[in-house]
């Protein structure tokens, strides 16, 4: 009995325990902003995709997925109009949920989007797609507190008498585990990242910025080490992002990784939405720490 207490205990401080609502409010923000940017990409391309002329025929789409629990507004929307003002609600609600104006309104309303674009159009979807309809869904069964959101602006509203369980930051923080655990398990079985030549290829794929660059494809010494080295972060990152020691090191390997992806690649979309949930592993101290630090500095810079 003593064991089954102690693990009560343990699932009770490590899910009931108080959070600060400003690690919630990081992660509502950076998620809006990763969910915007995946959003602007679809909307150039929304006619291609939903519209009457799409390149997705809807009517096959519905007989192959026929006794399967599918759903999707483009199910019963899909005239060029139609899906111009769905895009368009998707757009609102996902600014308003970064603002924090109805949140969660907004929140709910961003994963139907997530849910509907995917189940209308899944031959077209990249794997963020798949980690922004998780989060998207982690968020509405989150806390979502008042914390700079213009919700407390407009009806000044008081700060809670009690912080936010941490409930949803551990389940965000276990689904960036399995993300990034899952992706190397898949990886090392890959003769390309085993053999360290990876970064090259992708570099002259067709997401890259610069496709026709080689120089990679003549620096096999500086290839492996970037395919090894973007390997070990993804294996690492989580494991330091929860520890306080390791946090900074965390923060700046993933940072390195993802915005070098950002930088190099057409795939900023990713690396936003990869990045949005690390907010989830910050504490109180390392906000406080963090604002002190930017204290300072524009103390130095305003002299």
């Amino acid at each position: 009995m003593s064991m089954v207490r102690a693990g009560w205990r343990w699932i009770d401080r490590g899910l009931w325990a108080p959070a600060d609502p400003r690690v919630y409010a990081l992660v509502r923000i950076g998620f809006s902003i990763a969910a915007l940017a995946n959003w602007a990409e679809l909307f150039a391309r929304r006619h291609e995709y939903f519209g009457s002329t799409s390149l997705i025929d809807m009517g096959l789409l519905l007989q192959q997925t026929a006794g399967v629990p599918y759903w999707s507004v483009f199910y019963f929307a899909s005239s060029d109009i139609a899906v111009t003002t769905l895009f368009a609600v998707a757009g609102i609600a996902t600014v308003a949920l970064g603002l924090g104006y109805q949140r969660r309104l907004a929140a709910v309303l961003v994963y139907v989007w997530h849910v509907s674009y995917a189940h209308a159009g899944f031959p077209i979807l990249h794997g963020w797609d798949s980690v922004l309809r998780v989060y998207a869904f982690l968020l509405v069964v989150s806390p979502l507190p008042a914390t700079w959101s213009l919700d407390s602006r407009l009806h000044h509203a008081r700060p809670p008498s009690t912080a936010p369980p941490m409930y949803g930051l551990r389940l965000m923080q276990w689904q960036l585990a399995v993300i990034y655990l899952g992706t190397v398990w898949l990886k090392v079985d890959d003769v390309g990242w085993r053999h360290g030549d990876v970064v090259a290829l992708f570099q002259m794929s067709i997401y890259s910025r610069t496709p026709n660059a080689m120089w990679l494809a003549y620096s096999p010494m500086l290839t492996n080490l970037l395919t090894w080295a973007s390997l070990a972060i993804e294996t690492s990152v989580v494991f330091l992002l929860a520890s306080a020691r390791w946090r900074a090191m965390g923060l700046v390997l993933g940072l390195a990784l993802h915005g070098s992806i950002a930088v190099s690649t057409t795939l900023t979309s990713f690396s936003l939405a990869i990045l949005a949930p690390y907010a989830s592993f910050l504490t109180s101290c390392d906000l406080d720490q963090a604002r002190s630090v930017a204290g300072r500095t524009w103390a130095r810079l305003s002299r």
